[in-house]
């Protein structure tokens, strides 16, 4: 029987040959060795897959799947979570890095509270030009329950970049009705079907790029109250309580507040 490692990482790559090797270099450097890679190509129509197959030749780590046309990010990574043999899983965008110690770190939180079921990392954002570095402003916290963590994500007092128990990700998938935001979605739901949340001070290096598909303003707001329509349905799915469902539901109407404000500043 195949052994099951400590971390499986979820890599979905699309168009991503600039900063790949980049990528894949900061897993393969980890300090915690007993890793899983699961890379999908996405239908990229650069040399991305050549990228991924020269990396599996030699580390038998990388596993590779090549989908045949680009269903987005949802997608790919559902088809990842479908290979996932290993007790805990995060993700890392193509174009993004971590630190060495990044995932030793979040596996060090884990072993010492038992019931944090999701880990959060350090999120530093690198400028396009590579020069400036910020890190993503919230509090610190050992533990906080899954329902507070959830709140705090409503308005992103907390980010929505960590690793969790693989069984939220194989029970909570990706949501890929909707190509945007389907990420925010599923760390919601993951925070709020975990017994307790924490942070390490493992660093996860986000690369803004400021003429990616999720910086563009036209349209964005509206996939985002689609998503919001879509996360309302699965809290119903799944049975949550009235009190979760009326504070989604307060945080939705001013989303499309929100939306209404743009479209009418942008209309005059």
């Amino acid at each position: 029987m195949e052994k099951t490692a400590s971390f499986a990482i979820l890599v979905a790559v699309y168009n991503g040959s600039k900063y790949l090797k980049r990528c894949l270099d900061s897993l393969l450097q980890q300090t915690l060795k007993d890793i899983q890679v699961i890379c999908v190509d996405d239908g990229s129509t650069d040399n991305s897959w050549e990228i991924l197959q020269s990396y599996a030749a030699v580390d038998q780590r990388i596993e590779i799947h090549h989908l045949d046309q680009n269903y987005g990010a949802a997608h790919a990574r559902n088809e990842g979570i479908r290979h996932i043999n290993a007790r805990y899983t995060t993700f890392l965008d193509c174009d993004d890095n971590f630190a060495p110690d990044a995932l030793e770190r979040a596996l060090q939180v884990f072993d010492k509270h038992p019931q944090v079921d999701c880990v959060l990392f350090k999120l530093i954002t690198i400028g396009g030009d590579n020069s400036t570095a910020q890190e993503y402003a919230m509090d610190f916290f050992e533990e906080r329950s899954g329902y507070e963590a959830f709140k705090d994500s409503l308005t992103w007092k907390i980010h929505g970049v960590y690793a969790a128990k693989t069984f939220l990700f194989k029970q909570f998938p990706y949501d890929d009705t909707c190509k945007t935001y389907s990420d925010d979605n599923s760390t919601r739901l993951h925070y709020l079907f975990s017994k307790k949340v924490g942070c390490c001070h493992g660093k996860y290096y986000y690369h803004y790029n400021p003429h990616s598909v999720t910086h563009i303003i036209s349209g964005s707001r509206f996939d985002y109250l689609r998503a919001n329509g879509s996360m309302k349905k699965q809290l119903i799915k799944f049975n949550v309580s009235d009190e979760v469902l009326t504070i989604y539901e307060n945080e939705r109407w001013l989303v499309l507040i929100d939306l209404y404000y743009f479209h009418y500043s942008y209309r005059q």
